[in-house]
């Protein structure tokens, strides 16, 4: 029979995994105190949750949710990076760190956005994509482009007779 302290840990599992647009699982064996703390202090930067979990209270409460597929990218001593945002920056972030500290033994399992289940080499390809903002700006240059150029030439019969009239003035001026 279930514990009060392992039923309340269920439902908070349940409201985090609930609230979160995307996941990523992570084991952590052999890392030391110090490294999960700059860790944990990375993802609290990037407005992202860090939750050790039992396995079996993780199974329980994808169960009740619905969601077990997330059961797949779960193994051994598992930490689970929770994103409320940005789907992808759970991703960027776990790869971002282990760029940054490549002897951590950190690794990552799998990941999830939506329903979508990604495999650890999907969750750093994953990564490097482009923000949502860097996407907006290529689309917005792209859009642009044809309208810079359009006006371009259009301007250029003046542009050439606003030369063309200074060149005659400098060879006035220097006539005199």
């Amino acid at each position: 029979m279930p514990n009060d302290q392992k039923v309340a840990e269920i439902k908070h599992l349940q409201k985090l995994i609930e609230d979160s647009v995307s996941l990523v699982t992570t084991t952590y064996t052999g890392m030391s105190v110090t490294d999960m703390t700059d860790f944990r202090k990375h993802l609290r930067d990037n407005g992202l949750k860090y939750r050790v979990v039992k396995n079996r209270l993780l199974y329980r409460a994808t169960a009740d949710l619905d969601k077990s597929y997330i059961d797949d990218i779960v193994e051994g001593q598992t930490g689970v990076i929770f994103s409320n945002n940005d789907p992808i920056e759970s991703h960027r972030a776990v790869d971002t760190f282990i760029e940054k500290n490549p002897n951590i033994s950190l690794k990552v399992l799998g990941g999830i956005i939506g329903t979508e289940v990604f495999s650890p080499e999907q969750v750093m390809t994953i990564a490097k994509l482009p923000s949502k903002e860097q996407l907006i700006a290529k689309l917005m240059a792209m859009l642009n482009a044809p309208i810079t150029s359009f006006v371009r030439v259009l301007n250029a019969p003046s542009e050439a007779l606003a030369r063309l009239l200074n060149r005659i003035v400098d060879q006035k001026s220097e006539e005199k």
